[in-house]
């Protein structure tokens, strides 16, 4: 695919797509089936293990927000005795702190 730049005056604004994506994964993720030896019970884990919050934007021209080293990207171990559980307010400090930083670099 190739990315036609648009034609811009000096006062318009090119206006680029950002999403936001969370995903949690847990440790027991995987395929329900598998090989076991005929006469063997199959041992598994009970329940879905610990899990991983990521938090992340992505724009439509570079993929995932980030430059250099900086990028936009949080992961979190949430639970009880962890990090404790992904708030709305984590969502606010992100945008402020990582992706509104990113865009004053990137901008």
């Amino acid at each position: 695919m190739v990315l036609i730049e648009p034609n811009l005056n000096e006062s318009d604004k090119r206006h680029i797509l950002v999403t936001h994506d969370e995903s949690v994964f847990y440790a027991n993720d995987g395929k329900k089936t598998f090989w076991r030896p005929i006469g063997y019970q199959s041992l598994r884990k009970k329940g879905a293990g610990l899990s991983l919050h990521v938090s992340d934007f992505l724009t439509e021209v570079d993929g995932r927000l980030k430059f250099e080293q900086e990028e936009a990207c949080i992961t979190m171990k949430p639970g009880v005795n962890r990090d404790g559980w992904w708030k709305t307010e984590d969502l606010v400090a992100q945008v402020i702190f990582f992706v509104l930083f990113l865009f004053k670099i990137i901008v």
